[in-house]
């Protein structure tokens, strides 16, 4: 079986070679009707009302808490804000929950 003969590049400017068939253009298709005016996402009440804090606690300190935590079926973040509430009250200083109902 031999190989076909390669075509010069005048040939293949001239036309000589068949040109490959252009594809079909896309059927059209609609868009999916909208669907009547779904609402709008709310927002995350929670993440409006709050700022975020870093924490930076050392490598014992931390292990600690999070032990803490795993023994009272609890995650770290409550824990955190209890101890703030119990520090608000040794300063004379209103609660969490005081502030918040202002």
């Amino acid at each position: 079986m031999s190989k076909p003969l390669k075509k010069s590049a005048t040939e293949l400017l001239a036309g000589i070679i068949p040109q490959r068939p252009q594809p079909l253009p896309p059927a059209l298709v609609e868009p999916p009707a909208p669907s009547p005016a779904a609402p709008p996402p709310r927002a995350n009440v929670t993440k409006l009302r709050t700022k975020q804090m870093t924490l930076y606690l050392d490598e014992p300190v931390y292990r600690q808490l999070r032990e803490i935590a795993f023994t009272e079926d609890s995650k770290m973040h409550p824990l955190i804000l209890e101890a703030l509430d119990m520090f608000f009250k040794s300063r004379n200083r209103p609660s969490r929950d005081e502030l918040m109902s202002r």
